[in-house]
């Protein structure tokens, strides 16, 4: 059936985080990443909530008694709620009963195919909070009952006449071994609520930052595995367990870590999002991760403490054969000029690899003069992306400040070194903005990578694996090789067969400094919603050109049209469902207006 323009309207999403929880303002960076339009709410008053469609209580938080009652009040024919980390005190509205238990280091297994998980098997979080599967529920329940699958189990409740509450369910790894309700999903009387056990910010905070390096890591004995080695590195505070979470692929030598845990968490809850904003029925524009659609994207920085023309030659012919663009991390004394030169004219990236005795203190005078001194050499206003020389790293995010305060804008530094330390050691390959201790954004990108020496370091087999899993978490695939003489040929030869199979699969290859200017262009567009007789309309501007943004409609299937030109959209399935895809290309100051009317009301004009 038709629907008139009078039924149109964009969906309002409105993120209350809880006061207090350090790790709270990281649902902010995931939903930011994601490109989900969101409105932030500092309080919970009757007028906070006016106009609002989804609303998201995010991080270990509850509500007082007038927030219930303001909550109460906002819930109604429609309306979606989502509770991450914790319940809020909303037990009863999700069938939880039991009180609830602090979830530390805890694995999450589906019992069923279910469109809040993505593909892939049982994943690790940090920090939420758990309630007792099969416990008795509190809401009108009947026979609440626990279902076994593997190792998991999760709780299904039945809402009588009123609704469903089903669930995914999460496992104790302690002693006990109990089971918890991990995620549960409730509709009734056209209400919808989700809740979500792992706290998403807690994960992404304390797995991709790792812990703070002050000495170094002990491992299990693994002779493709040694932290204990003398030198400060980033690999010295991964978070993930050695022993538990790394695999093997195939018959690979070694083990390395598989899954990306950080990025199936955060996915989880944007999925729990786009669920319950399709189920208002109203429409929500998301900009998607990469350029004209891409799955995933590609990177190659290259790290220079060599400079010899003939080995810049070899990287050159490599990446000019599949149309990648490098990223060279120039160390002391650097490049003569004409090969700077060189760089410009082939569009590669100049970036700084830092480097400092591995137990000296690493200081801000000391980043900023080598900061300067590369980039005055090469050329360039600063060098954008920098990270320190063999993968060292000292203390927690005081790296960040240090290249923040000298003008750089890329962290390339999170990621193994070692064939045991290969793939997702901070458990993601998404870049990400951390946070500081007040809730603000910093302005530098963290841009971890997956991959060292391909075939030499890292096994073919093991990289083949880790390119499978960033397509299919939408990451970017970075690959790091070494100018050296002895090794570079094999490390680029591995290169170019792992990225020529991505670009088959439509990943992008960018440069570190495009993928920020990509990713600050999402996130700072400027965005104006109308309603219209038939229909809605999107204007979109930004100060700087934004090629190849890929809007994502959730909702109603919609028909744009554009500077005149009716468009037809492609329909892409991604967070479990089927969304409306539609490339734009923004000019430099210059408003781009969407027309949207429903794909019927189209057809018949």
């Amino acid at each position: 059936m038709a629907l008139n323009g009078s039924d149109f309207r964009w969906c309002s999403v409105g993120l209350f985080l809880a006061e207090g929880d350090r790790y709270a303002p990281y649902y902010r960076e995931v939903l930011e990443h994601a490109g989900v339009p969101f409105r932030r709410l500092s309080s919970l008053h009757g007028q906070d909530l006016e106009g609002l469609d989804v609303l998201l209580l995010c991080g270990y938080g509850g509500l007082s008694e007038t927030q219930k009652e303001a909550v109460q009040g906002w819930t109604g024919f429609g309306k979606a709620l989502v509770c991450s980390g914790s319940a809020w005190g909303l037990e009863g509205v999700f069938g939880l009963s039991g009180s609830g238990v602090h979830l530390s280091r805890e694995n999450l297994e589906p019992i069923r195919p279910d469109r809040v998980w993505p593909d892939g098997g049982s994943t690790v979080f940090f920090g939420g909070t758990g309630y007792p599967a099969g416990a008795k529920a509190t809401l009108k329940v009947g026979d609440a009952h626990t279902e076994n699958a593997g190792k998991g189990a999760a709780r299904a409740s039945r809402l009588g006449d009123e609704g469903s509450a089903t669930g995914v369910a999460e496992r104790q790894t302690g002693i006990s071994h109990h089971a918890f309700t991990g995620f549960v999903r409730v509709e009734a009387n056209r209400v919808k609520a989700l809740f979500l056990a792992p706290h998403v910010g807690q994960t992404l905070c304390q797995m991709a930052l790792g812990r703070s390096v002050e000495t170094d890591a002990i491992a299990q004995t693994d002779p493709h595995l040694r932290l204990d080695d003398g030198i400060l590195r980033a690999e010295d505070g991964i978070a993930l367990d050695i022993e538990r979470d790394r695999a093997q692929s195939g018959n690979a030598p070694c083990s390395a870590f598989l899954e990306p845990h950080a990025d199936r968490i955060r996915e989880m809850f944007v999925r729990a999002v786009v669920e319950a904003v399709e189920f208002t029925g109203a429409s929500l524009p998301i900009f998607w991760h990469w350029p004209n659609g891409a799955p995933a994207a590609g990177a190659l920085s290259v790290e220079a403490e060599t400079f010899g023309t003939d080995l810049v030659s070899k990287v050159q012919r490599s990446m000019t054969m599949i149309g990648c663009r490098p990223a060279w991390l120039v160390g002391a004394p650097g490049f003569p000029l004409d090969i700077y030169r060189a760089f410009r004219a082939w569009e590669h990236e100049v970036g700084l690899l830092f480097q400092s005795d591995a137990h000296t203190p690493w200081t801000e005078d000391k980043l900023k003069m080598q900061q300067v001194g590369v980039s005055r050499t090469a050329a360039v206003p600063t060098c954008t992306t920098v990270r320190p020389s063999n993968g060292q790293w000292q203390g927690w995010a005081q790296f960040y400040e240090f290249a923040e305060h000298v003008g750089a804008r890329v962290s390339a530094s999170k990621g193994g070194r070692q064939p045991g330390s290969a793939g997702f050691a901070f458990g993601t390959s998404h870049p990400f903005f951390p946070c500081r201790p007040d809730g603000t954004s910093q302005l530098i990108m963290e841009l971890p990578y997956t991959t060292y020496m391909p075939g030499v370091v890292t096994p073919d087999s093991v990289a083949e694996a880790i390119l499978e899993k960033t397509l299919s978490s939408h990451g970017c695939f970075q690959i790091v090789v070494q100018l050296d003489p002895a090794t570079l040929d094999s490390a680029l030869n591995s290169a170019r067969r792992l990225m020529a199979s991505g670009r088959q699969r439509r990943m992008v290859f960018m440069r570190p400094d495009e993928i920020h200017a990509f990713e600050k262009g999402r996130r700072t567009l400027k965005t104006f919603y109308r309603s219209g007789v038939e229909g809605g309309a999107l204007s979109l501007s930004h100060d700087h050109e934004l090629e190849g943004l890929t809007i994502l409609f959730v909702g109603p299937r919609l028909r744009p049209t554009i500077r005149g030109k009716v468009q037809s959209p492609q329909a892409v399935d991604l967070y479990g469902t089927k969304l409306n895809q539609v490339i734009v290309n923004l000019q430099e100051r210059s408003q781009l207006d969407i027309l949207l009317a429903f794909e019927d009301v189209a057809k018949a004009a």
